[in-house]
């Protein structure tokens, strides 16, 4: 298939019965938008549905969104998806508290926003958890799944997703 055929492809499956585009990704209260074009965080969403996003991490995502993130990790075949939320959010921490700090939700946002991208640009959820958990060489040899817990590490992981969409060398 064509770069144009997979493209225009990927427009009509993006495309939702009022021609809007609707790639989302729901934990919880949180729902991550993409945009027609597969761009995804704050530059992609409206600015009301960034102040509300912005909102809801500020004043603390209910606990119950990490264990939510852990059952979509599973699901998508991500191995360990315990140990991995428990970087986002100890256990016993969730266990005292009824909200997420806003730091914790900070990187609940981040994952849910790299699940999202991962499976426009591999439009399949086991050839985008297979992306995320083997080491990419752009990263020294570490996953991207482990990279999104940082801001910086995130955009490194946006950035090799934008060049594979693109179809730019990686």
């Amino acid at each position: 298939m064509s770069v144009e055929a997979k493209k225009e492809k990927k427009r009509r499956r993006r495309q939702g019965g009022s021609g809007e585009s609707r790639n989302v990704a729901t934990v919880g209260a949180l729902e991550i938008e993409l945009d027609a074009a597969g761009a995804f965080g704050p530059e992609s969403l409206s600015p009301g549905r960034r102040e509300e996003i912005r909102r809801l991490v500020e004043a603390g995502l209910p606990v119950d969104v990490v264990g939510q993130l852990q059952t979509e990790l599973s699901r998508w075949g991500i191995p360990r998806p315990s140990s991995y939320v428990e970087s986002i959010a100890s256990r016993a921490s969730r266990a005292r508290r009824s909200r997420l700090t806003p730091e914790e939700g900070e990187k609940l946002v981040r994952v849910a926003s790299t699940l999202v991208r991962s499976l426009v640009v591999w439009e399949d959820e086991e050839a985008a958890a297979a992306f995320l958990t083997a080491p990419h060489p752009e990263l020294g040899g570490d996953r991207p799944i482990d990279r999104t817990l940082s801001e910086i590490g995130a955009r490194q992981v946006e950035e090799i997703l934008v060049r594979l969409d693109l179809g730019l060398p990686v």
